[in-house]
């Protein structure tokens, strides 16, 4: 009977092991690196090179730890799928380790096979994140979860040397809260089991280190939010509570949570399309998983109690972290203003505690329950691998990738590479995939961060300084080609197209627009206003980000303005707005002095801005700019006044510039 059984777990292993390098293979070849995988090898480059980033490329959130655990690989793998994926893949079978090792502490493979066989079985999207596709942060969370269960059981098992395993069990579990908030179940429940481990005595000692070990852990969170302003804002918004009781039957039972446990899974990560699947029965299936959280909760309580009573001691076990955390995860979902229908990893680590609990009321369970559950739980295996199968055959299918919009990129490499471009503008979702899949020898930036505006644009610095540089557009994203071509037209700019298998590439840009001379140095202007006078350096300090104010409601009249320390001939001055359009004005005229009496220029000048500057040779999309052009005149001082104010808002500017005539 031993020998069958060693077979039989011979065979699951191995059947397990082939599953993932099937679907890994599967992913590798049909789906190219996306944009997030990209980030990470490319931070994986800059951290190779000597960098510490401590938010992923262009994003307010999000620690990039695979990136410094890809960092001393990076320079040895290939620019494809391949290389984006390996060592995440990796790091899922770690997980899996890690997970039958804290499976194994609960006693022999009889008492808990129905948790281990959906460990090697799990739910297709939590085998998706482990092993076809690396999406930053959820690789390193469900190996850390793993670590810190596990830390904290080897700090309730070891006599000596305790302090070990609670300093490094909390330093996981800030690293995984600090690398994305939703692992924060992982750090309450795991420090709680170390810090209230065997009795006060040992409490004593290990809740201070564990916490030290978490600010440790947590310390790249906090400093990215000192030194980012409005970093991780966005994620820790919550929604009210009666939203959130709204959204515990939709989007939560009827939908997110049965598919993110396989009922119906999505085809790719957090994609709104759904395998084909039995329809009607999603909400049925999240109340069998709210009753079955339900009913573990019971078991594991019952079981705690006691031996609180016993013990005199409220120690917390592996059975009630694992079931802490999914209830956290629930409150954390139905909280968030950031989780939708098709969010579902904010279950993932609900996800990854359910073989545990299934298994630990197993262990509990008398005979006939232990029947229900064990059929229940090859059901559940069962589901799972079917789902997985026809997520593998829609990854199979071609031209998968493009109904992804990962398009093939070698037509446009092709054409840069004869055109003699190495720079470039693109969509979000294809810049990082350019600069990823070429290694850097294109580097190419977003025109302006689509998915988060106002925050900063990786390698836009050392785009938009090149002379020659393309715009490489496809349907991917929100930038689109016939947007692009739309604006073009607007702004009078003449260009080329070219058709590059998906993508068009624009290139020789022609402004016809009177250009400018020389700029005026702006320690030549000294600008002055009709109100808050002191901030009014603010205008021509270079620092766009820094503005003046007038605090105080805009009305017909007010007015800035600009003394040149020598007379100059100008023709053109430019008004930055950027991150403050709204406070401009309706209408402004823009006056000169002759030394005895202001001439207008120009009147009744509309509020519109430009729709990108002209910079190097090509647009650029950098800076809301508004241009004023005039006849030549030679000045001294020049005004700008408010002839028709916007009602109800301040007068704001980022910066003003004055160029000559050419």
């Amino acid at each position: 009977m031993k020998r069958l059984l060693l077979v039989i777990a011979i065979i699951l292993g191995v059947a397990a092991i082939v599953l993932r390098l099937y679907f890994f293979e599967v992913g590798a070849k049909a789906i190219p690196a996306f944009d997030d995988e990209c980030k990470i090898s490319l931070q994986a480059k800059q951290i190779a090179r000597g960098q510490l980033p401590l938010l992923i490329l262009g994003s307010p959130y999000v620690f990039p730890l695979e990136a410094y655990i890809q960092a001393p690989f990076i320079n040895h793998l290939p620019r494809n799928a391949f290389g984006a994926r390996v060592v995440d893949f990796a790091m899922g079978f770690i997980t899996i380790i890690l997970s039958l090792m804290i499976m194994k502490r609960w006693g022999p493979w009889r008492n808990t096979w129905p948790g281990v066989i959906l460990i090697l079985f799990p739910s297709s999207y939590l085998l998706m994140l482990q092993v076809g596709c690396a999406l930053p942060g959820y690789p390193t969370l469900m190996m850390l979860a793993s670590l810190v269960i596990w830390l904290a059981l080897k700090h309730a098992e070891v006599k000596r040397f305790k302090w070990i395993f609670a300093l490094l069990g909390g330093i996981c579990g800030g690293l995984a809260a600090s690398d994305t908030m939703l692992a924060l179940p992982i750090l309450v429940m795991g420090g709680a089991m170390i810090a209230v481990a065997n009795n006060r005595q040992t409490a004593m000692i290990s809740a201070p280190i564990c916490g030290i070990g978490g600010l440790i852990g947590f310390a790249p969170h906090l400093a990215a939010k000192y030194m980012n302003h409005g970093a991780f804002d966005t994620v820790l918004q919550n929604v009210s509570f009666t939203k959130a009781l709204k959204k515990i039957i939709s989007p939560t039972l009827e939908k997110t949570l049965p598919s993110a446990f396989g009922w119906g899974p999505t085809i790719f990560p957090d994609h709104r399309e759904r395998v084909p699947w039995i329809q009607g029965f999603d909400f049925y299936i999240g109340i069998i998983l709210l009753l079955l959280l339900i009913f573990f909760t019971v078991v594991v309580t019952r079981k705690a109690v006691p031996r609180w009573r016993q013990e005199r001691w409220p120690s917390v076990d592996a059975s009630m972290a694992f079931a802490g955390i999914a209830w956290m995860c629930l409150v954390l979902f139905i909280a968030s203003s950031r989780s939708h229908h098709h969010t579902y990893r904010y279950f993932i680590p609900f996800v990854l505690s359910f073989p545990f609990l299934i298994a630990y009321t197993y262990q509990q369970s008398g005979k006939a329950t232990r029947w229900v559950l064990g059929i229940l739980s090859l059901m559940i295996a069962g589901m799972n691998l079917t789902a997985t199968a026809e997520i593998v055959q829609r990854w199979n299918t071609p031209g998968f990738s493009d109904y992804l919009k990962c398009y093939d990129l070698k037509p446009v490499f092709s054409y840069l590479e004869e055109r003699g471009i190495n720079r470039c503008y693109g969509t979000y979702t294809d810049v990082y995939r350019i600069t990823y899949e070429s290694d850097e020898k294109v580097i190419c930036c977003q025109p302006l961060n689509e998915r988060f505006p106002g925050w900063n644009i990786p390698f836009s610095d050392t785009v938009n300084q090149a002379t020659n540089v393309a715009f490489v557009l496809s349907d991917s994203y929100r930038f689109k080609p016939n947007d692009f071509e739309a604006e073009l037209n607007d702004m009078h700019t003449k260009y080329r197209k070219e058709t590059c298998g998906h993508y068009k590439v624009y290139t020789d840009f022609e402004f016809p627009l009177e250009p400018a001379g020389k700029e005026v140095p702006p320690e030549k202007l000294t600008i002055t206003t009709c109100h808050n006078t002191e901030s009014a350096k603010a205008l021509n300090d270079g620092n766009y980000g820094k503005r003046w104010q007038s605090f105080k409601l805009q009305e017909k009249g007010m007015w800035v303005e600009i003394e040149l320390s020598e007379p100059h001939p100008v023709s053109q001055v430019k008004i930055y707005y950027n991150q403050y359009r709204h406070d401009r004005a309706k209408r402004m005229k823009l006056e000169t002095y002759d030394g005895f009496k202001w001439t207008t220029l120009l009147e009744n000048i509309p509020h519109k801005l430009d729709i990108f500057e002209f910079v190097n040779g090509h647009p650029s999309y950098m800076n809301e700019v508004h241009t004023l052009r005039f006849p030549a005149v030679t000045t001294t001082r020049l005004k700008l006044e408010i002839t028709e104010p916007t009602e109800k808002r301040d007068w704001t500017m980022g910066e003003i510039r004055v160029f000559e005539a050419k």
